[in-house]
């Protein structure tokens, strides 16, 4: 039997696709540093090269070693002769290319020629005030810093090392670059671990449930799953690499796979039911949902595509991978689901007997004045939510508190000199020496810096560049370029937010255009402040490519329907669940992240679908029946499927709020939220407004 024209010849193309994008997978290659989530072409990420080319193109990883009784490290037993053992085996790995730490800094200050203030200003940078936590710092140089393999070895040799040195009432823990790298992979793993089995077995428990055949879910799984390999298998041609953020692209992919052969699929249980045989069934089906299936697809594409639009390559590869995926869904769908529907049809009573269970039309109500009434109210308060919406975010805060760089993190802030920091690069010239005139208007600046009320410490302070040998230590310690004559000045302080971090580099800025001097102060550069710039830079790109996806979608459906009303329709029943769900964000004070504003780029094209699905059927509906009866219709024929993929896509995301990673869990949650407003929505406003007599003017 023939679908349509060329059917067969479409067989054999998406086998032969299907071969050629799979084939891609072998490329496949993954990036475990977080620079991966920066754009090469971005001015803060050129800055940061600027600092690892004049200083250090290192790695670096921090072992935080504290007493856990708040004891002075100082006065356990063997703690000197144990920690020089434990920097002659760090010294030893061939990773590494220089350890220093606490002993040097003791070493330092028992100098009889160092002065007061030098002794002081190295207090907290290695060794806390009470002694109780002290710091190493390990210049690491992989052979392949993306390597999430090389990166997990490199950081358990380390941790195995730290253990063994020290008694068990001395913890160490990990922090820096490399531990946030770490992290970032352990999170990945978790997820991967527990996701796929969970979100595979209960798709296929819902979809069993449903339909009652083995059969069934393992067609529309294995859509899904071949649709995902052909998505990663093209992105790996394209190039790109994948990211901790993508590990919950499958999840997406194969989500969005269910939810567009779902209407399908019914259809031709309802056609079964009806006593029709399994061709004419695929057939009326087939034909029911063509036009909505594809204009759905297409839809949904643009709204991931939306993705482009941010700064972060992880996130446009998420958006790429899922508008592939989709297309391949689609694909097979139209072409190999229906072989498949054909030859495995359930009985006719078994069809009777599932659409019977996934009948939800008890679930209707009456009452259009109440439920759009209560639809408006909920709106406005969602309208006034958004105003008190901010944009904020906190990098250390996507890792849970009991893990062991979050710990880190908050020893560092709590005991020494803070987790956060900006270095800034200063130069007297071109190729010039500093002269003593340099030295003053930097000891202005860093005076300035000192005084700031989040700066715990600047590193080096202007007074230590007055001893004799300060310029020759200060090449040592990597903050001095004798080569380019260029010094870098590092500012520490406690963990910043995004909009913390950005507002004190911009006073920054500030001072130094208002304090014009001799000297060259760069753009500020570290890992914190590029992730504050990608926050705030990647949820302004979101909202917008929501307003672009969503008015263009809203236009090519009202081209689609020949009526500026249905377009309103469509607009008003999807943007009333984003209205609400930040709405409700913004008064529960919370603040847009990265997970919550990627969430805002591709929601979009995910609940549209089911809208395209009941406009077309009850135009469809309504060129032969009454008002009454279509808006009926409705509710037998396809909100059980409007019902049944949202969730399916509801329980899948659930399993996404297991996630320790908080982009992850914000994903999930925030994607949850927005479906299930949007079912209500679906199921409740959409039949409403469609009984108003503005809207039904489109339909005489």
């Amino acid at each position: 039997m023939q679908l349509f024209s060329g059917q067969k010849y479409l067989n054999l193309a998406m086998l032969l696709l299907l071969l050629l994008t799979i084939a891609g997978l072998q490329h496949l290659t993954t990036n475990a540093s977080f620079l991966a989530y920066f754009d090469q072409k971005d001015p803060l990420f050129a800055e940061y090269q600027r600092l690892q080319e004049n200083f250090t193109s290192r790695e670096r990883l921090l072992v935080v070693v504290q007493r856990k009784d708040g004891g002075s490290l100082l006065e356990a037993d063997g703690f000197y002769r144990q920690s020089r053992d434990l920097h002659k085996q760090l010294e030893g790995l061939p990773e590494v290319v220089r350890v220093r730490g606490f002993l040097t800094a003791l070493k330092l200050k028992s100098n009889i020629f160092l002065s007061p203030r030098a002794r002081t200003a190295l207090d907290g940078s290695f060794i806390s005030a009470d002694s109780s936590t002290a710091l190493i710092v390990l210049d690491v140089a992989l052979q392949n810093r993306k390597s999430a393999r090389q990166i997990l070895a490199f950081n358990g040799q380390v941790t195995a090392l730290v253990d063994a040195a020290y008694s068990d009432d001395i913890a160490g823990y990990l922090s820096g670059t490399m531990a946030l790298n770490n992290a970032y992979i352990d999170t990945v793993r978790h997820d991967l671990k527990y996701f796929i089995p969970v979100l595979l077995g209960i798709m296929f428990g819902l979809l069993w449930w449903s339909f009652r055949r083995f059969a069934i879910p393992l067609m529309l799984m294995g859509v899904g799953t071949l649709s995902t390999l052909a998505a990663f298998g093209t992105i790996s041609w394209m190039g790109y690499s994948v990211t901790a953020i993508n590990a919950f692209t499958p999840i997406i992919i194969i989500g969005l796979s269910l939810v567009t052969a779902m209407h399908n699929v019914l259809s031709f249980y309802q056609a079964r039911a009806e006593g029709k045989s399994a061709e004419q069934a695929v057939k009326d089906s087939f034909q029911m949902n063509l036009k909505p299936l594809t204009l759905s697809c297409l839809t949904t594409a643009v709204g991931f595509l939306a993705l482009l639009f941010s700064p972060s390559p992880p996130v446009m590869v998420t958006g790429i991978a899922a508008a592939v995926g989709l297309g391949v869904s689609y694909l097979l769908t139209i072409s190999w689901l229906q072989a498949g529907l054909r030859r495995f049809a359930p009985p006719a009573e078994v069809a009777a007997g599932c659409m019977a269970r996934l009948n939800v039309s008890r679930l209707s109500c009456g009452g259009q004045k109440r439920v759009v009434s209560a639809a408006v109210l909920l709106l406005l308060l969602g309208g006034w939510g958004l105003t008190q919406l901010t944009v904020d975010d906190n990098v250390y805060e996507y890792f849970p508190e009991d893990y062991s760089f979050r710990q880190s993190v908050n020893i560092i802030d709590k005991e020494l000199s803070g987790a956060s920091g900006i270095s800034y690069v200063i130069s007297a010239g071109e190729g010039r020496a500093f002269a003593p005139a340099d030295l003053e208007t930097l000891d202005a600046f860093t005076g300035w810096l000192k005084a700031q009320p989040e700066v715990l410490k600047v590193v080096p302070g202007s007074g230590a560049l007055k001893q004799p040998d300060s310029w020759t230590r200060l090449v040592e310690e990597q903050l001095y370029n004798p080569d380019t004559h260029m010094l870098k000045l590092r500012v520490r302080m406690p963990q910043q937010s995004a909009r913390a971090m950005i507002a004190f580099d911009d006073r920054v800025r500030q001072w130094v255009e208002e304090n014009p001097g001799t000297l060259n102060i760069y753009t500020g550069g570290s890992a914190d402040l590029m992730f504050a710039h990608l926050s705030i830079s990647n949820a302004r790109s979101m909202l917008l490519s929501l307003l672009v996806a969503l008015f263009a979608i809203s236009l090519f459906i009202g081209f689609m329907f020949r009526g500026w009303r249905l377009m309103t329709l469509v607009f008003i029943c999807n943007f009333a669940p984003l209205i609400l769900a930040y709405g409700l964000l913004g008064i529960s004070g919370g603040a847009i992240t990265l997970g919550s504003a990627v969430v805002m780029g591709m929601i979009i094209g995910i609940i549209v679908d089911d809208s395209l699905h009941i406009l077309f059927k009850y135009r469809r509906y309504r060129r032969s029946e009454p008002e009454a009866a279509a808006l009926q219709r409705l509710w037998t024929d396809v909100i059980p499927a409007v019902f049944i993929s949202s969730l399916t896509m509801i329980l899948a995301l659930t399993v996404g709020l297991l996630s320790d990673f908080k982009p992850i869990f914000e994903i999930s949650l925030f994607s949850i939220v927005i479906i299930f407003i949007a079912l209500l929505a679906d199921m409740y406003l959409l039949p409403g407004l469609l009984k108003m007599r503005f809207f039904q003017r489109h339909f005489r």
